[in-house]
C-alpha cells in the first residue's frame, strides 16, 4: 500500500499524520477483505463502528447544513413573494384613492364653474391640490351655496389667494 505519508521522514510527522496514515489503512482494509475476514481481525468491529458514527455524524451535519440554505433560501423567496405582493396591494390602493380624489375635484371644478361662472383662477388650482377630506366638505356645501365664497370657508382659502 502506498501513501504519501511513507516518503515523509518519522521526526517529520505529526500526530495528526499518524492518525490520517492510520485511516487511511484502516479504509484500504475495509476495502478489500472480505466482510467475514474483516470481522476476525482484532478491533475490526469497533473500528467499524467508530467508522460507521463518524460518517453518520459527517452525513448528519451536511444535512443540517443543506437543509439550513435551502429552508434559508425558501424563506427568502417567500419574504420576496409577500413583499411584492403587499407592495402591488398597496400600490393599488393608493392609485384608487389617488384616482378618486382627481375625479372628486374634477366634478366639483365642473360643478363649481357651472353654477359659478365668475369664479377666480386660483380657486382650480386650490381645489386639484385638496386632500380628499376637504374635497368631501366642499361636495356637501356647493349644493346649498348662493355664491362660490361660500363653499369655501376662510380657514379653505389659501394664505394669501392670487389677484383674480
Amino acid at each position: 500500500m502506498k501513501t504519501a505519508f511513507l516518503d515523509q521522514d518519522e521526526e517529520e510527522l505529526t500526530v495528526e499524520d499518524v492518525i490520517a496514515i492510520g485511516k487511511e489503512w484502516a479504509m484500504k482494509m475495509l476495502s478489500v477483505l472480505p466482510g467475514e475476514e474483516l470481522a476476525r481481525l482484532p478491533g475490526a468491529n469497533e473500528l467499524l463502528q467508530k467508522i460507521r458514527q463518524e460518517g453518520i455524524q459527517a452525513g448528519r451535519q451536511e444535512g443540517i447544513q443543506a437543509g439550513r440554505q435551502e429552508g434559508i433560501q425558501a424563506g427568502r423567496q417567500e419574504g420576496r413573494q409577500e413583499g411584492k405582493q403587499e407592495g402591488k396591494q398597496e400600490g393599488k390602493q393608493e392609485g384608487t384613492r389617488a384616482g378618486e380624489r382627481i375625479g372628486m375635484a374634477k366634478s366639483l371644478m365642473q360643478i363649481l364653474q357651472r353654477r359659478f361662472p365668475e369664479l377666480p383662477e386660483w380657486v382650480e388650482a386650490h381645489v386639484m391640490t385638496a386632500d380628499q377630506e376637504a374635497l368631501h366638505r366642499w361636495m356637501d356645501r356647493i349644493l346649498d351655496a348662493p355664491g362660490w365664497q361660500e363653499v369655501f370657508s376662510e380657514a379653505d382659502w389659501p394664505a394669501t389667494p392670487p389677484s383674480a
